[in-house]
């Protein structure tokens, strides 16, 4: 992929920022409620503005069958507002993969940062979930911006974990940047930006179900798309 330049501060000065960003570690029953509150009352939950909470919502509702009553995880998120939304919508328990140390206390949501699942795999201990959900999170996945290793296929690392994570039949739902004019390239070490070639590598080894297109009246590639992906049960069988 092309390089170019979008230096960000390290990670430690960016946690500075932590207040004014919203970014709250401790998460607590009051939190979760007074997200989903919002979130029916029209309030912005997250990072990326009402119409991305909504979008979210949209196919959730759509793919109901794929998270009412299961147990799922999140990859990436220092605010619990998809954990809210999967909560909201049905889901038995959620489980966030995090670099950030998150306490939570609510009874539903787990906490668990990429190492901790490492050491559970290498023990044949990792868990296994119904499904799981990343949103504008595995686009920075290995360019060193929240002090991980630099590894330039950080980002399909990510997508083979979560593959190992989740269950046969089970469903990825994903929002990565896509750029306008569908060419892949990283803005280091910002995030990547996902044309048709490196989204191929994305969903490989995976169904694509579905590509969910955000009804907007802005234009943002950053947030315009969810992808429904399905655990790819050819290559289980083959095992």
């Amino acid at each position: 992929m092309p390089i170019t330049r979008i230096y960000y501060f390290g990670r430690k000065q960016e946690k500075n920022l932590g207040e004014k960003n919203n970014i709250n570690y401790r998460w607590t029953p009051e939190l979760i409620q007074s997200l989903q509150k919002g979130a029916r009352n029209g309030k912005p939950m997250g990072s990326y503005g009402i119409d991305s909470d909504q979008h979210v919502m949209k196919v959730l509702d759509k793919f109901s069958d794929v998270i009412s009553g299961k147990s799922g995880f999140v990859i990436g998120s220092e605010r619990p507002w998809l954990e809210a939304l999967l909560l909201m919508k049905g889901a038995k328990h959620v489980t966030t993969i995090e670099y950030s140390q998150i306490h939570s206390t609510h009874p539903n949501i787990s906490t668990i940062t990429p190492k901790e699942i490492s050491e559970q795999y290498l023990k044949s201990a990792q868990p296994l979930f119904d499904f799981g959900i990343s949103f504008n999170s595995l686009e920075h996945s290995g360019l060193g911006r929240y002090g991980e290793s630099i590894n330039s296929c950080g980002d399909l690392v990510a997508m083979a974990s979560a593959w190992c994570l989740t269950k046969s039949q089970g469903h990825f739902l994903l929002n990565v940047p896509q750029s306008d004019d569908w060419s892949s390239y990283i803005e280091f070490n910002g995030h990547r930006k996902y044309g048709r070639d490196r989204l191929k590598h994305m969903a490989a080894s995976w169904d694509v179900v579905s590509m969910e297109k955000k009804d907007r009246q802005k234009k943002d590639s950053d947030t315009d798309y969810l992808w429904v992906l399905k655990k790819h049960t050819d290559i289980i069988n083959k095992q």
